[in-house]
């Protein structure tokens, strides 16, 4: 994984942008991508810093593989993201 991290029982990820608008939209995407996997993260926006934290819940928050896909296709859109228009 690139940017996600084993942290105690979690996956942890920060993520960096140029504006407030940007951290909004990972956001979005985000959430679009948690809706689809029915797998949902802690999300925490600070203006240009957004962080992300995976564990199971139903699971005793723990790691599992749901985490692990998750993070994978996050990691994949924000790479996406900063080649998009909407991160310059």
């Amino acid at each position: 994984m690139k940017y996600f991290k084993v942290h105690n029982d979690s996956l942890r990820a920060e993520f960096s942008f140029k504006s407030f608008k940007q951290s909004l939209n990972f956001v979005v995407l985000v959430g679009e991508l948690a809706e689809d996997e029915n797998h949902h993260p802690d999300i925490d926006i600070r203006y240009t810093k957004v962080g992300v934290i995976l564990s199971t819940h139903d699971r005793g928050n723990i790691v599992t593989e749901k985490d692990y896909s998750l993070a994978e296709k996050i990691e994949n859109r924000f790479d996406e993201f900063l080649l998009s228009a909407d991160f310059t």
